[in-house]
């Protein structure tokens, strides 16, 4: 008799349990993460709930070599970056290019500041992003890692979140440090 092969991805009900068991540690990385990719049209529970739908109806598939908040951080940014699509396109202003989605974020702005003054370091912040996911489009983990600390999660929480340990951590940061001050010997210059 042949030995059964477990499926690549949890079934729903995995998932629900999996789900069920996070901690509490679990649920504050969710929320920053959520709070990271949230927009005006998508608040940040929206994506919390959507990516559990999803996942609980089978519409997105956890692997079961990823750990389940990960997954789950992956969908709301999938979410997220659908969400922005849809908002472009009604707006008229044309599709969000799929790998600047997370750079559309614009970091916090003094509120005396113009709106040209906002609008400048906005452009600015996604000028550098969009650099930055360029350079690191071959390193996943580089520009997960990126991202992490661009959402102010601490050291522990992007390895655990990574699934990578300390001296992949600083061996990826060396790697970003590295390849900045080789692309950009005399600072980012726009």
């Amino acid at each position: 008799m042949k030995d059964q092969k477990q499926p690549d991805h949890l079934s729903t009900a995995e998932l629900a349990e999996a789900i069920r068991q996070l901690s509490e540690a679990d649920w504050v990385r969710l929320r920053k993460v959520a709070q990271r990719f949230a927009r005006p049209d998508v608040s940040a529970d929206e994506l919390i709930q959507e990516a559990f739908a999803r996942g609980l109806a089978g519409s997105r598939r956890c692997p079961r070599a990823v750990s389940v908040v990960r997954f789950l951080a992956e969908a709301m940014r999938s979410i997220a970056h659908g969400e922005q699509e849809r908002s472009s396109a009604r707006s008229g202003k044309g599709l969000v290019d799929a790998e600047s989605l997370e750079l559309t974020e614009a970091s916090p702005v003094d509120s005396s500041a113009t709106p040209e003054a906002a609008l400048l370091d906005a452009e600015g912040y996604q000028q550098i992003m969009s650099a930055l996911r360029e350079l690191f489009a071959d390193d996943e983990t580089a520009w997960n890692l990126i991202e992490g600390l661009d959402a102010d999660l601490s050291r522990s929480e992007i390895c655990e979140l990574l699934e990578i340990d300390e001296t992949t951590y600083n061996s990826k940061r060396r790697t970003i440090r590295r390849r900045i001050e080789k692309r950009f010997p005399k600072g980012w210059k726009s």
